[in-house]
Formats: C-alpha cells, structure tokens, sequence
C-alpha cells in the first residue's frame, strides 16, 4: 500500500473515532427503522442477488466492499436534495445505488469525490445511480463551494445536515467513519458496504457495478 493510500485510511479511522465520540454522541437522533414493513423487509434474502453479482470484481480499489451484511432494508433513509425537499431510498427504488456519506472537512472524502462523479457521469442513469449525501452542518455555503472549486458536474447534490441518517447507520454498524458506502439493490436492500475511500471509477468497480446492474 503506498504511503499516501496509507495516510487516507489512517485519517478514516482517526475521523471515524471522533465521529463516533463526539458528534454522534451529541447529536443521536431516533434511529431509522431499517426494515421498515413487513412486506419490504420480506424483499431483502441472503445471499443478496447483486452481491453475488459483484463477489469476483471485489479486489483493487473496493477490496474493503463487505457483501456478508445481514439483509436489511434501507428505503426509509431520509436526506434533502438541493431544494431542501425531503428525499428517502424509496424514491430510488428500481435502480441500483452507490450510497456515499462525506463531508467537506474529511480529506479522504474530498479526495474521493472526483472518482464518484465520474462514475455518476460514466454508469449514471435509469438503472444507476451515485447518491453522495453531504453531512456538514449549517447552510451549505462551504459544500456548493467545494463542488464548484472541484468540478463536480455529474453529481446531484444531497445533504443531512442534522446527521440523522448517518447516526443511525452507524448504530448499525453501516457508516464507522467517512466516507462509508453503501449498495442497495433496486428494492432498497443492502448489498454491500464499505468503510473508507476508494477509486470508484477504477477497473475493477466499474465491473462490479455493472454487473450489479446487470441483475434485473
């Protein structure tokens, strides 16, 4: 591992702990039911189809992408879109999504986030799409600034800024630190998740996200 990936996943787990110190313990909130009803719980089996799907292309770049989850269902993961209109993962539903928590003072989200739009700008569409939902806290000037100084075009813009939903993915163990990821399958079930940066637009994830786009 080179020094500089070694330096990125060190600031991760030192971001992680701090996280999980302090803001989380500041600003816990009701924790999302992830199973919501009866009848999209029953959606989510294990072994998860598209997990399956992307198992031979989880080296390189997304070798930290865990597919043995227990099987969860996360329609009911709320944020904002740009206009501050309530979005969840229900209204996603019928496309796979690459789920990422960042934040403009976490240099390894920063670092990540020009392989995420060109993934967005690559795969997006229909059947994909990269869901990066911002957490700093405040108005927001500072996020539309980082996007705008790092050419971020392919990227929709999404926020929580009352860290709601990554508080409560991290009970569940789903976001130790930022950035974490998540995929979901086109019911909103967990497929697979990853803690820390990665590459998402080298070899080996453009594979696996196609072939987890390739399950219908």
């Amino acid at each position: 591992m080179s020094k500089q990936k070694f330096s990125l996943r060190r600031r991760f787990i030192m971001l992680g702990a701090l996280i999980g110190a302090g803001i989380g313990v500041a600003v816990g909130t009701g924790v999302i039911n992830f199973t919501g009803n009866e009848q999209a719980a029953s959606t989510c089996q294990a072994p998860n189809a598209v997990a399956q799907a992307m198992k031979p292309f989880i080296e390189g770049q997304i070798a930290g992408l865990q597919i043995n989850k227990p099987a969860r269902h996360l329609g009911t993961l709320a944020f904002m879109d740009a206009n501050t209109n309530p979005v969840t993962m229900d209204d996603k539903s019928g496309k796979i999504v690459l789920f990422n928590l960042w934040a403009t003072w976490c240099a390894p989200c920063r670092a990540e986030m020009p392989a995420l739009d060109r993934l967005q700008a690559q795969l997006g569409g229909d059947d994909f799409e990269v869901v990066a939902v911002n957490i700093d806290t405040g108005a927001g000037k500072k996020v539309n600034r980082f996007l705008t100084e790092t050419n971020i075009q392919s990227l929709a813009l999404y926020r929580d800024p009352a860290l709601a939903t990554y508080n409560s993915l991290r009970k569940f163990g789903l976001a130790p630190g930022l950035p974490s990821t998540l995929i979901l399958d086109r019911q909103g079930c967990l497929a697979g998740a990853m803690a820390g940066p990665a590459e998402w637009d080298a070899p080996e994830a453009l594979s696996a996200i196609r072939a987890a786009m390739a399950v219908k």
